[in-house]
Parts: C-alpha cells; structure tokens; sequence
C-alpha cells in the first residue's frame, strides 16, 4: 500500500497535469505540434490499460499464494515441535518448498510482464517523440516554421511524455496496492456468521468464578497414566 499511495497516486496527478500544461503552453506557439502531442498522449494510458488487464490477474494471483504461503508457514512454525515429536517435519519442508516455488513462479510472471509493458510504453514515448521531431524538421525545411518556435517545441517534446513514462514504470506498483487493499476491503467487509444451536436461548452468561477439576486421571490404551 505504501507504493501505491506515495509513487502511483502522486505520479498520476503528474501524469495529468503537466502534459495538459505543456498543450496549453504549445497550442499557441505551433498548432500542428499541439495537435501530434494531442493525439500520441492517449496512446501511453490505452496501452498500460491493456497490459494492466493482464498484470493484475497475475498480481492477484501472486497475492494469493503469498498469503498462503504465509498462513502455512505460521501453521508449521507454531506446530513445530509436534511435527519433531512424530517424525514429519522433513514432508513439510517439502511442502514449504513447493509453494515457495509457485510463488516464485508467479513473481518471475508478473516482473516478465512489468518489463515488456515498460519497453513498449518506452518505444511508444520515443516514437511520439520522433513523430514530433520529423514534422518539426520537415516544416523547417520547407520554410513552413521559423526557428525558435521549433526549437521551443522540440525541447518540450521529451518532457511532455516524461510524467506519462514515469507512470508506466509505476504503474505495477499501483497493481500491487490494489491487489493488497482488495484483499484488505475483503477481510474488513466480510459478515461472521454464527449458526444457531438448535433449541439454544440467547440468555445471559453465567458467571462462574472458577472451574476445579479434584480427582481426574487419565491412561493409554496400554496401561500408562497419562494423567
């Protein structure tokens, strides 16, 4: 939760507001160029819409196994010294083994996607960039741009798509909060449900001071007290 509400939310607003800033400051000094960044700047957002489609079921699933994962090993940990006692420790090691495999199985998926969404949206960014850049040098050598201007508008360029690429590369780290904070909202909106003994009253509790037990014993089926 900590990277998606200090990296991912505050990225996102910068992803908002610089670029709508840059049109507004290119829109009157060459028309044509605000137009290509109007029309390229969508393309960022469309395609890490299409690729997070794909990475959150993977962090989803990521999540779930580390959460399993964890209750299992909480499970061994605190039954340890009973799985010493009767020999089976060593089959829960290969138990632990094996999910922490499927975890790391899973890990390698989502960071597999999160480098191919990066390199796409990066190629994505400097195609935009060179688009700009060859109209800009084509007008200004047929004289349809002065120079100052162009040059204003190509230096623009790469910080107008800046916020939208860092984005991207925050953009799974957003992934991973939401999948947290779901499965966070699941536990803190699921209902307890308590079934009802049949023929049971709900009345008041007993109070009892103290529970004695005087002259319990117990043995094994062979003979032994246990008790």
């Amino acid at each position: 939760m900590d990277a998606y509400f200090s990296q991912y939310i505050p990225q996102l607003v910068l992803a908002v507001l610089v670029p709508v800033t840059f049109l507004f400051v290119v829109f009157p000094v060459d028309l044509l160029s605000g137009f290509v960044l109007l029309l390229t700047a969508p393309l960022i957002p469309v395609f890490m819409v299409l690729i997070g489609s794909i990475a959150q079921s993977l962090t989803r699933k990521q999540w779930k196994t580390l959460s399993r994962m964890s209750a299992y090993f909480l499970d061994v940990l605190q039954g340890l010294t009973t799985l010493k006692i009767l020999g089976r420790s060593r089959e829960q090691t290969a138990r632990i083994k094996q999910i922490s495999e499927q975890f790391r199985d899973q890990t390698m998926g989502v960071l597999r996607v999160a480098f191919l969404s990066a390199l796409a949206l990066e190629m994505i960014a400097t195609i935009s960039t060179a688009i700009v850049a060859v109209e800009i040098g084509i007008r200004l050598l047929y004289g349809r741009i002065e120079f100052q201007p162009a040059l204003f508008v190509l230096l623009l360029a790469p910080e107008f798509y800046l916020p939208l690429r860092s984005l991207g590369t925050r953009f799974h780290a957003g992934m991973a909060g939401v999948a947290a904070a779901s499965r966070i909202f699941e536990i803190f909106t699921s209902k307890t449900v308590i079934d009802e003994i049949p023929g049971s009253s709900q009345g008041k509790v007993l109070e009892i001071e103290e529970i004695r037990f005087e002259q319990v014993s117990g043995s094994y089926p062979d003979g032994r007290r246990a008790l």
